[in-house]
C-alpha cells in the first residue's frame, strides 16, 4: 500500500487583497496533485475566503498576528515557521504570485542540506543597483553589490568584516531544510530590526537604499 502523507510543506501568505492569485496558487497545486501540506498565513482574511482555502485536504489558514503592520513580504519567516512542527524534512515558501504546471513533488521532497533558492547573476544585480542610481563614486564592480550597501548590512548584522556572497538571492520561492529552522528564525529577527514599523502595501521602500527589497535585503 502506497503512503501518502505528504513528505513536505509549502507554505504562502494571503491577505484579501491578494486572495485570487494565492487562491490560483493553491489551484495549481491540488490540479497537479502535489502531495504537501499547504499551510497559508492569512492576513485579515474573512471566513469566506478562508473556506475557499480549506475546502481542500491539507490545507490548513492560520490567521496573522495583527499587532504587525509591517509588509507583507516582511512576514515570509513567520509563514515558514508555521511549518516547524510538521513531520517533514523540508518547507517550501511560494510567493502567492507562483503558479505550477506540474507535479512538483520530487522537487519540494529531495532532501537539502540546507537552504535552496535562485541566485541573481551578476547582470540582474547590476541592472537593479543601477536603475536604483545606488552604484555611486565607483564603488564597486557593475554587477556586484554597491560598498555603500554592503556597509550598512556589515554594521546591521555584526558578524563577518567582510561579504561571503557576490550577489543576492531572491525570496520568491525557498525550500529550506527543517534543520536550518534557526536561520529563518534570525531572518525574521533581523526584519523586525532593521525595517521600518510602518505598513507598505508594495514589496519595495524606496527610501532606503540598503533595504529596498526589504526581506531579500535582509
Amino acid at each position: 500500500m502506497t503512503d501518502n502523507t505528504p513528505k513536505s510543506t509549502i507554505v504562502t501568505i494571503a491577505d484579501s487583497r491578494y486572495f485570487l492569485p494565492v487562491f490560483i496558487l493553491v489551484l495549481s497545486l491540488k490540479y497537479h496533485k502535489v502531495n504537501a501540506y499547504i499551510k497559508i498565513l492569512g492576513i485579515q482574511l474573512t471566513q469566506n475566503e478562508k473556506e475557499f482555502f480549506t475546502q481542500f485536504p491539507n490545507v490548513e489558514v492560520f490567521d496573522a498576528n495583527m499587532n504587525n503592520q509591517r509588509s507583507v513580504v516582511t512576514r515570509k519567516a513567520e509563514a515558514i515557521l508555521l511549518a516547524k512542527n510538521d513531520d517533514v524534512k523540508t518547507i517550501s515558501l511560494l510567493d502567492g504570485d507562483c503558479i505550477v504546471n506540474g507535479d512538483i513533488t520530487q522537487y519540494l521532497t529531495k532532501e537539502i542540506q540546507g537552504i535552496s533558492t535562485r541566485w541573481k547573476d551578476s547582470k540582474e544585480d547590476g541592472m537593479i543597483y543601477t536603475q536604483r542610481g545606488i552604484y555611486k563614486n565607483n564603488d564597486a564592480e557593475y554587477g556586484s553589490i554597491p560598498a555603500s550597501i554592503l556597509k550598512v548590512w556589515q554594521k546591521d548584522v555584526g558578524e563577518r568584516e567582510k561579504s561571503r556572497l557576490n550577489n543576492t538571492v531572491a525570496s520568491g520561492n525557498i525550500t529550506i531544510n527543517k534543520n536550518h529552522l534557526d536561520f529563518v528564525e534570525t531572518w525574521h529577527e533581523q526584519m523586525m530590526k532593521v525595517l521600518p514599523k510602518k505598513k507598505i502595501k508594495i514589496a519595495h521602500d524606496y527610501s532606503s537604499d540598503a533595504y529596498f527589497q526589504m526581506d531579500e535585503s535582509v
